[in-house]
């Protein structure tokens, strides 16, 4: 740990980002089906780095703290849209296994990556994820997507494998899919 001159002010300081990041965080889950790690790891992985943790570590423990606190944001979020008649079952259950592969692939990725590589992962699909946001236009139609079931099966591994090495909640990937 650095030590810093004002080292409570600076723990109010970190707090306060911190509950401001779960909060908005918490926000997007219910509101837009995303996950609030996209907000929380980078919070985190600074917190890590005013704190000394090392280079090596500092992106594993941001990802898995992240994940911890997602787990109860999706299972609350899920149920939400689920009683509202928003989750679309049938897709969920063709999409859902795919998805559970890739959290298991990108967690043995991630456990085995450098911090480095995978801050660089969770930069380059934050910037593509923002991107797609802000240039891709709602686009109205009244096709329904109905790709091939192994279409689906290939995005959900990817989702799940990017979700777990970025410690993300998998609605910032999959929901501009949908």
């Amino acid at each position: 740990m650095i030590e810093i001159e004002g080292t409570m002010s600076l723990y109010l300081v970190w707090g306060a980002a911190m509950l401001f990041a779960g909060v908005l965080g918490g926000i997007m889950a219910g509101l837009l089906g995303v996950g609030g790690g996209i907000v929380i790891v980078p919070v985190l992985y600074h917190f890590l780095t005013t704190m000394g943790v090392d280079e090596s570590l500092r992106m594993q423990v941001a990802v898995a703290t992240s994940l911890t606190t997602i787990i109860a944001t999706a299972i609350s979020s899920t149920r939400s849209h689920y009683k509202k008649g928003s989750v679309d079952t049938a897709l969920l259950k063709h999409w859902g296994p795919a998805i559970i592969v890739g959290v298991i692939l990108g967690t043995a990725i991630g456990g085995l990556a450098d911090g480095r590589v995978l801050t660089i992962v969770f930069a380059v699909v934050a910037l593509i994820v923002a991107g797609n946001m802000i240039l891709v236009k709602d686009r109205e139609t009244n096709e329904t997507k109905n790709p091939p079931k192994s279409v689906w099966a290939m995005l959900g591994v990817i989702a799940g494998s990017l979700s777990a090495m970025m410690g993300i909640g998998g609605g910032t990937i999959c929901v501009p899919v949908l």
